[in-house]
């Protein structure tokens, strides 16, 4: 039979006894240590401690990582932070290789094209004026004279050339030439002003100012 020297852990005694006989130490702690008879010690199985050693490898390990990432992350905001003007600049490059290959319908209007693509009208007048054939009493002023004749020619024009060209070069006794002929003339006082009727060119029929006559006989 093997024997076994058992250590007392509250007193340090040696005790020796069987593997399979442990009344010695049974009878050592019920007459020595009678307080500690309830008593459970914290003892950890192997088990447990492999556990506890696995869980504090992971812990590490996975403090490791956590530091390793951190370190990583601090690495990449540095970067970042060090060059701007590459990421911009990698930016710019990426837009104008992505302008270079998209197609041609779908290219990016310009700012002024939208201007560019509205047509803008031109319109050239011509005013003239000559004396009438015979006197006439004006109703307003009450003079009797020679009305002035006013015509107006007008000239329209989608080309600026074209109305440059009017404005600028041609002689002003030739604008009548290329203007479009009056319809109608105006007749005015001499004297005031004052418009007394209007000559349809066409009809070859004067028409009075029927409001000066409406107020004059007010």
């Amino acid at each position: 039979m093997c024997t076994l020297r058992v250590k007392c852990v509250f007193c340090g005694l040696i005790i020796d006894c069987q593997r399979d006989d442990t009344a010695k130490l049974l009878a050592h702690l019920q007459n020595d240590h009678p307080e500690m008879a309830h008593y459970q010690p914290n003892a950890t199985s192997p088990r447990s401690n492999q556990n506890n050693e696995s869980s504090e490898d992971d812990d590490s390990s996975s403090g490791a990582s956590i530091e390793h990432l951190s370190e990583r992350e601090e690495l990449l905001q540095r970067i970042r932070i060090a060059s701007p003007n590459d990421g911009s600049c990698s930016s710019s490059v990426n837009s104008e290789e992505d302008a270079h290959h998209l197609p041609a319908h779908q290219d990016r209007p310009a700012r002024g094209s939208f201007a560019s693509k509205r047509s803008v009208l031109y319109q050239t007048s011509l005013s003239s004026w000559r004396l009438g054939g015979r006197p006439i009493c004006c109703p307003n002023c009450g003079a009797t004279q020679i009305p002035i004749v006013r015509s107006h020619a007008n000239g329209v024009t989608w080309s600026s050339m074209v109305a440059s060209c009017f404005l600028f070069s041609w002689p002003l006794c030739c604008l009548s030439w290329f203007l479009l002929q009056p319809t109608n003339e105006y007749l005015h006082c001499a004297r005031c002003d004052q418009l007394l009727g209007e000559h349809d060119i066409k009809a070859e029929a004067i028409v009075p100012n029927y409001a000066i006559l409406d107020r004059m006989e007010d």
